[in-house]
C-alpha cells in the first residue's frame, strides 16, 4: 500500500472515531450501531489483507491503544534503556508514533507478497 493512501485511510478512521465521539457526548450512542461495526470490519479486513493479522493488530494499537496511554503516561515508558511505545523482537524501539514510521514498519516486515 503506498504511505499516501494508508495516511487516508487513518486520518478517515480518525474523523469517523471523533465525530462518533462528538456524537456520543451529545448523547446518541453509535458504537453499537450497524455502521460502525460494520467500518470496523472493512479497515480490520483490509490491514489483514496487506499487512496479516499481526499488522492490522499494529494499526489497531496505534489507533486506539497509544492515544490512552499518551494520555495517561505522561513519560515514554521505557525498555532496555530505550524510551518509546513499541519495541521489535530485538529492542528496538518502532516509530509508531507518525504514521509515516508505523507504515514504515509495517512495509519492512508485514507487507503481504501479492502474486
Amino acid at each position: 500500500m503506498e504511505f499516501k493512501k494508508f495516511k487516508e485511510i487513518l486520518d478517515s478512521i480518525r474523523k469517523a472515531d471523533k465525530f462518533m465521539d462528538d456524537a456520543h457526548k451529545l448523547g446518541i450512542d453509535m458504537i453499537d450501531s450497524p455502521v460502525y461495526e460494520a467500518m470496523g470490519l472493512l479497515v480490520g479486513e483490509l490491514f489483514t489483507c496487506e499487512y496479516g493479522e499481526e499488522g492490522s493488530d499494529w494499526v489497531s494499537y496505534v489507533l486506539y491503544e497509544l492515544p490512552m496511554i499518551k494520555e495517561h503516561d505522561k513519560d515514554k515508558p521505557e525498555k532496555n534503556g530505550k524510551k518509546g511505545y513499541a519495541w521489535d523482537k530485538d529492542g528496538n524501539v518502532i516509530d509508531v508514533e507518525s504514521d509515516e514510521g508505523l507504515w514504515s514498519y509495517l512495509e519492512k516486515e508485514y507487507k503481504i507478497k501479492k502474486e
